[in-house]
């Protein structure tokens, strides 16, 4: 298995691990709309995400007999000047297809993010993920995240 930056021409490969992604969201998360709807709008904003020459974000693949099989994107925030921070680096649309989870490809891929975010000289790093997802914070845990806010939200 490889672990390598996502490419323009995976995008079709992607578009479908993202639509994997947010079909699981939304059974947990009722704010979503249901992903038929707007699956063209995750594939046009990922595709504007891999074209961009900005240094502020990656998105990492894992790449096993040529098909990918997982994914991550990482992003750079400048924060405000009253932190103790300067930079923050954000993990999220962490995915690995479910016939190869358990063989720790989310943790090398996580490993590969944390190195770019040390390259890029990050203070913070920072995620969200849903309090029913009990594998995810475990692995996040072992990483040495810590509950740092606490997101509520209610219906108008």
């Amino acid at each position: 298995m490889e672990i390598r930056e996502a490419k323009q021409e995976d995008v079709e490969e992607l578009f479908k691990l993202k639509l994997k992604l947010k079909n699981q969201d939304k059974e947990v998360d009722s704010y979503l709309r249901p992903v038929n709807e707007v699956k063209e709008m995750y594939k046009r904003y990922l595709i504007y995400d891999l074209k961009r020459k900005d240094n502020d974000r990656i998105t990492l693949v894992a790449v096993k007999d040529k098909e990918i099989i997982g994914c991550i994107r990482g992003t750079l925030t400048k924060t405000l000047h009253v932190l103790n921070v300067k930079l923050r680096g954000t993990i999220d649309n962490l995915y690995i297809e479910e016939k190869y989870r358990g063989n720790d490809i989310a943790k090398k891929l996580i490993e590969e993010l944390i190195k770019w975010f040390k390259k890029e000289n990050v203070d913070v790093m920072t995620l969200h993920v849903y309090p029913s997802n009990a594998k995810a914070i475990s692995l996040y845990k072992k990483f040495g995240f810590k509950e740092y806010t606490v997101n509520l939200n209610r219906k108008l």
